[in-house]
């Protein structure tokens, strides 16, 4: 949705009858003030299931204090427009700080460094208190709930300078609270008829290579069903 200056206000979905092509009219309206959506540039995050009327529409608001982000499921017979239901891929455990892999810290650090002999960038962030550094054994996801995780190789060799021992094939993640960001939806589809899949990755990724989390929910009740981290 945009206003008469062509400013984006939110996200809108119309029906328009175009029975005279020449005179197009908008019979139907959903809206999310707020919003924003990837269709515009990316028409595969639309999802249309014919047999129950239903479009799936991915939508992230930022709406007077709201901030949601997921997928809306509306049902569109040609002369209305219904919100159904949403869903989203919030992580439902409260354990805030979770992970799989070991969590650096400054008592990690030599006994004999204090910040007056710190020569390198990794000993700040582990003294910082701001963000995590992990290290992740290999097969175990990069990843801590509530945080975006990146991949630093450059701190492997600063481990190695100061004395830090790090197994051979592990990695060293670099995290940062995300302000309880939900994850973002970017894909839908139906499976089997009656599960609807969607793939999602955190708030600020667009890398293919970033961590992604693929759901499956009921089609009917909307209810999760289950989900699996990839990367």
């Amino acid at each position: 949705d945009a206003d008469l200056d062509g400013r984006v206000t939110g996200s809108k979905v119309s029906i328009f009858d175009v029975s005279d092509p020449a005179d197009p009219q908008e019979v139907a309206v959903w809206s999310a003030p707020g919003g924003w959506n990837d269709i515009g540039w990316e028409h595969r995050s639309f999802l249309w299931w014919g047999p129950e009327q239903l479009a799936v529409i991915p939508v992230n608001v930022w709406n007077n204090g709201e901030n949601w982000a997921g997928a809306v499921v509306l049902e569109a017979n040609g002369t209305t427009i219904e919100e159904v239901g949403r869903i989203d891929h919030i992580d439902e455990r409260s354990d805030r700080g979770r992970t799989a892999c070991d969590v650096l810290t400054s008592a990690d650090l030599p006994s004999n460094r204090d910040e007056a002999s710190f020569e390198t960038e990794l000993e700040w962030i582990l003294t910082d208190g701001y963000s995590r550094i992990i290290l992740c054994e290999l097969g175990e996801p990069l990843s801590v709930s509530g945080f975006q995780c990146y991949e630093e190789t450059w701190m492997l060799e600063e481990a190695e300078r100061i004395g830090i021992a790090i197994p051979d094939d592990a990695t060293l993640g670099y995290c940062w609270d995300n302000g309880n960001l939900a994850p973002v939806i970017s894909r839908t589809m139906v499976i089997d008829g009656d599960e609807l899949w969607s793939l999602s990755s955190e708030w600020g990724w667009s890398s293919p290579e970033a961590p992604a989390t693929l759901q499956v929910n009921d089609l009917g009740s909307l209810e999760r069903i289950g989900r699996v981290q990839i990367g």
